[in-house]
């Protein structure tokens, strides 16, 4: 497994996890699925944080991104 800050180059892919746990846990987000599912990528894209006070870490596992973690200050 590899641990690293996710960039906006990952943006596919946490869509991807992001939309799962929206469909999987839907009491965990102030959004549902639905709303999710129909927005394009470059939303995704601007949510993750570029500077060192707010990021999201991914954990991969052959290249599969399998849980990630959001830290804001």
């Amino acid at each position: 497994m590899i641990v690293k800050k996710l960039t906006k180059y990952d943006a596919e892919n946490y869509r991807q996890i992001r939309l799962e746990a929206l469909d999987k846990n839907p009491d965990s987000f102030g959004t549902t699925y639905q709303e999710e599912v129909i927005k394009p990528i470059e939303q995704f894209r601007d949510r993750i944080p570029v500077d060192n006070n707010n990021f999201i870490l991914g954990c991969f596992e052959d290249k599969n991104l399998i849980a990630i973690v959001a830290f804001n200050q």
